[in-house]
């Protein structure tokens, strides 16, 4: 949900499909855009100024892009399709979107969306760490950004056959790229996985599940 101008935006889903809602400052319906994606769910949304950006997922992620412009006739302008979903949408700049998300339910997937065309965007890049979880797919509070260094930093933890590494992964977003900068892992002392990335100048700071805090050199 948001609000804009006196008016109150919020996207639901129902056993139909999914829909999004313009409301007065009285809460009374001004338009609405209704069954879109049938049988699929929201996942996430992102507004930014009158436009609003959904994610749906059943077996593939799709980007709609909606105008929001005209209160009395909200549009689908455009959406583009890459497998799994987004459950968090951040802002890089006023053409560039990033997905934080799922990979086939289980593993991290990072997607850069071009949303400089409202008709036709598109993906740019994308990077998946396979069998691995983020408390970032989930909490938009475990994104750390950055501006001053330009990155940004997730927290992760990946299994294998020889254990689970766990810690903060740092990528940047560079010529329509995305770049891992550094995995910085982590020896809990037990079955402790790490929780939160934090940084304090140059140093990134990486908390575990149980309060232990280790120090890494950006």
């Amino acid at each position: 949900m948001d609000e804009r101008n006196g008016c109150f935006r919020i996207a639901t889903s129902d056993e139909i499909g999914n829909n999004l809602y313009i409301l007065d400052s009285q809460l009374n319906k001004i338009s609405e855009i209704t069954g879109f994606a049938e049988n699929e769910q929201i996942q996430a949304v992102k507004y930014i100024g009158d436009m609003a950006y959904v994610i749906t997922y059943e077996q593939t992620d799709p980007l709609f892009v909606i105008d929001l412009s005209d209160v009395q006739n909200p549009e689908i302008k455009g959406s583009v399709e890459i497998t799994g979903f987004s459950s968090q949408l951040v802002s890089v700049d006023e053409n560039t979107l990033l997905g934080i998300g799922y990979d086939d339910i289980f593993g991290i997937k990072l997607a850069l969306f071009d949303i400089s065309n409202p008709s036709s965007p598109t993906v740019l890049d994308s990077y998946t760490m396979p069998e691995a979880y983020s408390n970032a797919q989930r909490n938009h509070k475990a994104i750390v950004i950055n501006k001053d260094k330009n990155y940004f930093a997730i927290d992760y933890s990946q299994y294998a056959d020889e254990g689970t590494e766990t810690g903060g992964l740092i990528f940047e977003i560079k010529d329509k790229k995305i770049n891992i900068l550094n995995k910085h892992s982590i020896t809990p002392t037990g079955y402790d996985d790490a929780e939160r990335v934090t940084y304090i100048g140059d140093t990134i700071y990486i908390l575990d599940s149980i309060g232990s805090i280790y120090a890494f050199n950006q």
